[in-house]
């Protein structure tokens, strides 16, 4: 049987002295797995617990002692110019034989270690290089290394890695209950978590905060001020950069705080005495690109109240001077693209005050005032906002997630608040959104429903409720053809789809009574009796010029599904199979000539020429003969024959059209009464101040108010003071 002195002698012989050599001849250190397991299977065929346990143990503690004091301590403690690299090598070398000499002794932290509450291999062995070799040579290393970090600041590429190897120890030699361990780079590592940082503080960061002061004030003073304040701020900002590397590269990250506060002091002081002498212009600052740039420079003058007028002088003119540009260039645009640039334009500059400016209350009040007197310098901005919000809703929201699309349109409303005349807005929206859940080319019910709901709390009700009225016609409306189906008792191959618009909710559409085929006319005829029957006394008013029909081919080579309007439908029913004139299908439609043209064209399309004409190009003679294609092609299975109204904004004296225009005049009108009648009497200055607070969704023009007043005292409801003109009085009824 093996005893405890045997298997002592076969680890000094066949794996410790053997280690000690390599390491003493700087060679790489390896052992064989054979070689470390029969020195583990020694020892666990003698171990009984505690008597050889405390013996093995006590045997690895004088073991890695005498390697310290007889291979590390008399190098590490001569004199020598190159205290770093001496320490360095040391310090590898002592934890290369470490961590040898835990996989030999690894067996002992199977049971003995934790049952006697002794201290770890890695741990016994850290604490003994801790107070015998590091304690005696940390300031001398420690000043070394202030030395060196400072060349690191003028060439960043002096062994930088060694230098953070040797700065790190500093903080390695705290660590509580440390694990020597290999990395996957094959790295002797030590691993653990430092609760206290007193040797770093002491030896490395106190000295080099102190010693950096010097430094700062040097490099702040040198920054190039001759190349104008962009230069200043570029040089300073680069500064900070080199500093956070610095700290990043070598040091704990604690310590960039107390570096950075101690920069911060020194370059505000220098640019408070020589910032005036220079003409300030930074706009480049607040590209994107310079975001991250200009956010580290506000930081570090944040405190400064002249730096905050100064930025926010800047950032006014920036914003102004940018968004009147791209709403310039929406001149040349579709109104969707130059709104779309516009607030991509809002949400880089909501982008700025958030991650340069931190949210700050001052710089938000003046983004959205700038932005706010931008969006109302062009009369024709409100339309072209509906007009992307239509694009918006029709599909390009289409694959958004729950958060992008409440993100999106987040947006568009905040837009939409910020207009003057949001009435406007709120006359094409409707009329848009009419289209939309007419022709059911809307991406969703629940998008209109959330986008109404935000435009309802942040521009109330009054603009909002016709636009609910119609979200719930179309849900009322598939009630009543589901009953409607229900009720039928012959089955059609005729799809029949009806909406009810409720009259007064909708924008006002054109009657257009043309003489409806027979196919049509029997399942107009039988859902109007349904529904007579259902509300007695109502009339219905069909819309043909609205709705869409999809038609299916039988006399082509193949199927084709045609997408047409109600008028397109009733026009094309009307043409022969041979040919028919134009004049011909007026008789039989009873519809205008100019009608029937403008809805015959897209059928002539040469890309998809469902009909044929004598003629070329897209002039029609009354007395022209036009007949089906019977030779039709198309790659596409669905053909849309629809003809989309041209979205062109009007000029912006035709902007406001005749039914806005008198919705104000009631508006006015009903501000004026109801002031005039609460106060009985008022004068002229009151009256129009009242006007302007209480009329918030557009903003009313003093030739309007004029009339207005003028009306009402030609009604009767209001008079003037016989004596003072200015002075009007109430008319009691």
């Amino acid at each position: 049987m093996v005893t405890v002195e045997e298997t002592v002698e076969v680890l000094n012989k066949e794996i410790i002295e053997p280690i000690k050599q390599k390491i003493s001849r700087r060679e790489n250190v390896q052992v064989s797995a054979e070689v470390i397991m029969k020195g583990v299977w020694l020892m666990r065929s003698t171990y009984d617990d505690y008597t050889t346990g405390h013996s093995y143990y006590n045997f690895y503690s004088e073991t890695v002692t005498s390697f310290l004091r007889s291979n590390i301590l008399p190098n590490l403690l001569r004199p020598t110019d190159d205290i770093f690299g001496l320490f360095l090598n040391q310090w590898e070398a002592y934890k290369n034989f470490v961590y040898w000499m835990k996989l030999a002794f690894h067996y002992l932290e199977r049971g003995y270690i934790e049952l006697h509450k002794k201290d770890s291999l890695s741990k016994l062995a850290f604490t003994l290089f801790k107070e015998e070799a590091f304690q005696p040579v940390a300031s001398k290393l420690g000043n070394r290394l202030i030395n060196m970090i400072e060349d690191y600041r003028k060439n960043p590429t002096i062994r930088d890695k060694e230098l953070s190897s040797a700065i790190h120890s500093f903080i390695e030699i705290e660590y509580n209950n440390p694990q020597i361990k290999k990395n996957q780079l094959g790295e002797i590592k030590w691993e653990g978590v430092a609760e206290l940082r007193s040797f770093y503080k002491t030896f490395i960061e106190d000295p080099l905060l102190e010693r950096s002061t010097e430094y700062f004030y040097v490099a702040a003073k040198n920054l190039n001020l001759l190349i104008g304040t962009e230069g200043y701020f570029t040089s300073a900002i680069k500064l900070f950069e080199s500093e956070e590397q610095l700290v990043a590269n070598l040091l704990h990250e604690a310590t960039l705080q107390p570096l950075n506060k101690n920069l911060k002091l020194q370059i505000i002081t220098s640019f408070k005495d020589e910032y005036h002498l220079y003409k300030v212009n930074f706009n480049n600052f607040f590209q994107d690109s310079n975001i991250p740039s200009l956010k580290n420079l506000y930081s570090n003058f944040e405190g400064d109240e002249n730096m905050k007028s100064l930025f926010l002088l800047q950032l006014e003119v920036y914003l102004e001077l940018e968004s009147l540009y791209i709403i310039d260039q929406g001149k040349s645009l579709e109104p969707k693209d130059c709104i779309k640039a516009f607030l991509s334009f809002i949400g880089h500059a909501d982008k700025i005050v958030k991650k340069c400016f931190g949210n700050n209350s001052d710089f938000k009040a003046l983004k959205e005032s700038t932005v706010k007197k931008v969006i109302n310098s062009r009369a024709d901005l409100a339309l072209y906002t509906a007009l992307f919000s239509d694009e918006l809703l029709k599909g390009e929201i289409s694959g958004l997630s729950e958060e992008d699309l409440d993100l999106e349109l987040e947006k568009l409303t905040d837009l939409v608040s910020n207009i003057s005349e949001r009435d406007l807005f709120f006359a094409n929206y409707a009329k848009l959104l009419a289209s939309r859940l007419i022709n059911d080319t809307g991406a969703s019910l629940d998008a209109e429903l959330s986008i109404i709901s935000k435009f309802k709390a942040k521009c109330g009700t009054a603009l909002t409720d016709k636009l609910n009225v119609m979200i719930h016609d179309i849900d009322i409306s598939k009630d009543l053809l589901k009953k409607y189906n229900e009720s039928k008792t012959t089955v059609s191959n005729f799809e029949f789809n009806v909406k009810i618009l409720k009259s007064g909710g909708w924008p006002e559409q054109e009657e257009i009574k043309p003489k409806v085929p027979r196919d049509i006319f029997t399942h107009i005829e039988d859902f109007t009796k349904f529904y007579i029957n259902i509300h007695t006394g109502r009339k219905l008013n069909w819309l043909y010029h609205l709705g869409s029909v999809e038609v299916k081919t039988l006399y082509l080579n193949q199927q084709y599904t045609l997408i047409m309007s109600p008028i397109q439908y009733i026009i094309l029913w009307n043409i022969n199979s041979e040919e028919t004139k134009l004049s011909e299908i007026k008789l039989f439609t009873e519809l205008p000539v100019p009608y029937i043209k403008m809805h015959l064209l897209s059928f002539f399309n040469p890309k998809h020429n469902l009909l044929l004409k004598e003629s070329q190009g897209k002039k029609i003679g009354e007395n022209e003969k036009i007949r089906f294609n019977l030779q039709f092609e198309s790659k596409q299975k669905r053909l849309n024959f629809i003809i989309e109204p041209k979205k062109k904004a009007p000029k912006p004296s035709a902007v406001v059209d005749d039914n806005l225009m008198k919705e104000r005049k009631y508006i006015l009108e009903a501000h004026i009464v109801k002031f005039v009648k609460s106060k009985r009497l008022v004068n002229h200055h009151d009256l129009l101040a009242n006007i302007m607070g209480q009329t918030l969704d557009f903003t009313p023009q003093p030739e309007a108010i004029k009339d207005s007043i003028e009306d009402l005292i030609f009604r009767g409801l209001i008079r003037r003071d016989e004596a003072q003109f200015s002075i009007y009085h109430y008319v009691e009824e």
